[in-house]
């Protein structure tokens, strides 16, 4: 039993969430009561007392709540350290003349050996050092990935880059969609975010066919 509490006493001095939640709970009793033993004489909580405490607590449980289950449920960063094994496997290639302009829509597929996290997979057309972002993949099962790339020019052949991004690219490659809903034209990056680690590309013919790598 002992154990039990040492344990628990540790773990909430080791997690600051813990650690703001409880006190906030404890200034929320505290403010429940009408005097507060604690002091001789006996502390007496008056109205104006009472209010301040309850905006204290309820801002100290709030954001304990939102560290212990919200934020822990956003996606995060892809970690640097880690070996994700992310491989492209197979590129489909259609011509699209649609609108009357050439472009190629690329079917992508590949695999990977460790899941990096949600919505951290993306792939890029890649060309003279300039970068189109393409979107996330979609994650088909626990090792195979899949996504589309499209070239918008007619060259004889485009890079197809797989990498995981991380918040900040993920902000980048987000303005690059927002300029190009706002002016119609796909104006390429020069230069990519620290978090956006390449894991693998391949350059892919320009002609209607299928390429398994």
């Amino acid at each position: 039993m002992i154990d039990t509490v040492e344990k628990i006493i540790d773990r909430i001095l080791n997690d600051h969430s813990l650690a703001t939640l409880f006190l906030g709970v404890f200034i929320a009793v505290i403010a429940s009561v009408d005097r507060l033993p604690l002091t001789n004489p006996p502390l007496v909580i008056n109205s104006t007392s009472r209010i301040g405490l309850w905006a204290v607590a309820v801002i100290l449980i709030i954001s304990a709540v939102w560290k212990l289950f919200i934020a822990k449920s956003e996606p995060t960063n892809p970690k640097p350290d880690v070996d994700y094994g992310i491989k492209i496997t197979q590129c489909s290639v259609i011509r699209n003349s649609e609108f009357g302009k050439d472009q190629y829509d690329v079917s992508v597929k590949g695999e990977f050996k460790n899941q990096p996290p949600d919505e951290s997979l993306w792939l890029f057309h890649v060309d003279n050092n300039q970068y189109w972002p393409q979107g996330q993949v979609t994650i088909k099962n626990e090792q195979i990935w899949s996504g589309k790339v499209i070239v918008g020019h007619n060259p004889q052949q485009a890079t197809i880059m797989v990498a995981t991004v991380g918040k900040a690219g993920k902000i980048l490659c987000k303005y690059y969609e927002n300029v190009k809903k706002e002016s119609g034209q796909y104006i390429p990056l020069e230069e990519l975010t620290e978090d956006i680690k390449p894991f693998d590309h391949q350059d892919i013919p320009m002609g209607q066919g299928t390429y398994n790598f």
